[in-house]
């Protein structure tokens, strides 16, 4: 699960800054190109050591947009 900021516009027209939450499912989104991706990642035995963490984030970034 990630968890990210968001902007919304309420009813009155105000924005309101709060976080969005996004579940990344292996059956789920396994036809999402950005998600398979961070998928095939997280499924390495170093997936989020720290020498992947540039990668990590670059897709972990793709898959949220």
């Amino acid at each position: 699960m990630a968890q990210f900021p968001s902007t919304i516009e309420n009813g009155r027209g105000a924005k309101v800054h709060g976080f969005k939450e996004a579940v990344l499912c292996a059956t789920c989104d396994q036809d999402s190109p950005a998600a398979a991706e961070l998928l095939a990642l997280l499924t390495e035995n170093d997936g989020t050591s720290p020498g992947n963490m540039q990668v990590f984030g670059e897709l972990a970034v793709a898959w949220v947009e």
